[in-house]
């Protein structure tokens, strides 16, 4: 069962518990009043806490730390590389730099029961998918190409037609074609030879380049909680403090899909996938006080995470190449591969919360609020490919990033 579908069958099952308990309201008023006056009592030290049952709702409009910027493709210069009838050098043109820190809907829901200072509290929440989307024309990507065989030669690296003609071409000028058995210096007869050996010296390295080059990152994020909780008695300006202690789960999912189209390595793609597996012991307080129909809150949460990574890619090289020809490598054809990860990372996790709340009744509030949330230890899908031929790859020396995650929250209360 995927994310999505968990949190559709939870949030089915809590409203319909939700809905159940506001059934039972009448017998049990000192829980959910829905319609009873909001209780604005100023004698003594204010409005007291609410007891029993509880449940909350959020619309969640959030940021998300875009990754940080790498090159797509390596980092170094490519050398002596045959273009167009000249050597030129070849470098990676483009990188994440544009990814933005953007902002995606969410909803998040606490339930929750508390009476004579102690209780419960379950909460979820759930972002939707942030996708954000590069494309380039004529994008270099340079992938190492570490010498293989007898001949040490490269993977993309081959010969070249010659001026229109249907032979090779004599790069390095010996008077030698190639591939084609064609020899035009003066041989010790005084005759052309037709049956030349091959000139691996005519065997050029072929540009990296594609004619359009589109890049998705995706990241996704969803979490639960289930904490007990501590309620202290009513304080001497009327506020309330509350401690909780649980654990929590999240999982910060992050994927990069990358897909070339022109050029010699044709309709190739790449994609990779890590999940952020995080889960540990947390610990958190809040603090509120109502003051008439106002409800002011601040609350904060740190859980001390282990993050089970788990990295896999998929992918494919040059998918319309046909090798041995003219122009295209010589020996690199079509390649496929298939690679997985698995890290363990400390990933703490620290979260705050400020909200207000306007007492409709004395059950119902509407409530508006900022969360944000720092995440350390994370693996990030685009700092893990290694480029490099012929299979890519994934970097295994555990590169993590952070992330803050921030935004305002609006919604509903019921008997908080």
């Amino acid at each position: 069962m995927n994310g999505t579908m968990l949190m559709n069958r939870i949030r089915t099952c809590l409203l319909a518990m939700v809905m159940g308990l506001a059934a039972a309201a009448p017998a049990a008023a000192q829980d959910f009043q829905f319609f009873a006056p909001a209780d604005l009592s100023e004698y003594g030290s204010g409005v007291h806490a609410k007891e029993g049952f509880f449940f909350t709702f959020d619309l969640l409009q959030w940021t998300i730390t875009a990754p940080d910027t790498v090159t797509i493709g390596q980092n170094y210069t490519r050398t002596d590389v045959w273009q167009g009838g000249f050597f030129i050098d070849e470098n990676s043109t483009m990188n994440t730099g544009p990814y933005e820190n953007d902002f995606t809907d969410g909803q998040r829901m606490e339930l929750g029961y508390v009476r004579d200072h102690t209780g419960w509290m379950f909460g979820m929440f759930k972002l939707t998918s942030l996708n954000q989307y590069l494309d380039r024309s004529n994008t270099t990507v340079v992938l190492e190409d570490p010498p293989y065989g007898p001949l040490g030669l490269e993977r993309i690296q081959g010969f070249v037609q010659s001026g229109g003609q249907d032979f090779d071409h004599d790069v390095n000028g010996n008077g030698v074609f190639g591939r084609d058995g064609i020899d035009t210096s003066v041989p010790p007869d005084g005759e052309p030879d037709e049956f030349a050996p091959t000139d691996f010296g005519d065997d050029v390295r072929l540009p990296m380049v594609f004619d359009m080059l589109t890049t998705k990152n995706r990241t996704q994020l969803w979490g639960t909680e289930l904490m007990y909780m501590l309620r202290s008695n009513q304080m001497h300006h009327g506020g309330y403090f509350e401690l909780f202690i649980g654990g929590r789960y999240m999982q910060f999912r992050d994927t990069f899909n990358v897909q070339g189209y022109g050029g010699i390595l044709d309709r190739s793609f790449w994609f990779t996938d890590a999940k952020n597996n995080l889960v540990g012991p947390q610990v958190a307080a809040r603090w509120f006080n109502q003051t008439g129909r106002i409800t002011w809150s601040a609350e904060g949460r740190f859980m001390a995470g282990f993050n089970f990574q788990d990295i896999s890619q998929q992918g494919r090289f040059a998918s319309n190449l046909q090798p041995g020809g003219r122009d295209v490598p010589l020996a690199f054809g079509p390649t496929s591969f298939v690679h997985s990860l698995d890290e363990n990372e400390w990933s703490p996790v620290v979260e705050l919360r400020a909200q207000a709340s306007y007492q409709l009744t004395r059950a119902i509030a509407l409530r508006v609020g900022w969360t944000g949330m720092y995440i350390d230890g994370l693996a990030r899908a685009s700092a893990l490919v290694d480029y490099r031929l012929p299979t890519m790859g994934l970097i295994p020396n555990q590169i993590t990033q952070d992330a803050f995650i921030q935004g305002v929250n609006a919604g509903i209360e019921i008997n908080r």
